[in-house]
């Protein structure tokens, strides 16, 4: 699902997000243990119409717990510094993530 925010000369970008997950192996120390996906990288893009402007990923550390939240957070400020964009539209940017 693609976000949508405005910059100020009226350009309006999009971001994306997608999650790369990793499988983790069955615990031996457990009897009912099995291999399962868990998430592990957040990937941002934005684009400004068809053109890509940035892309950037956040990872998580395996012995961490996996946050999308905080995925797309590290993933967006990664990509805005990126991008190059004017303090107002990376303010949209943020505006637009935090309060959907």
């Amino acid at each position: 699902m693609a976000r949508t925010f405005g910059s100020t000369s009226g350009d309006t970008y999009s971001m994306h997000f997608h999650y790369d997950k990793e499988v983790v192996a069955a615990n031996p120390q457990k009897a009912k243990s099995k291999p399962h996906m868990r998430p592990r990288h957040t990937f941002c893009m934005l684009k400004k119409g068809d053109q890509i402007v940035a892309n950037s990923v956040a990872s998580c550390c395996p012995a961490d717990n996996f946050s999308y939240h905080e995925g797309r957070k590290w993933a967006l400020q990664r990509a805005l510094e990126k991008a190059g964009l004017d303090t107002p539209t990376r303010a949209n940017a943020w505006h637009t993530l935090l309060n959907r």
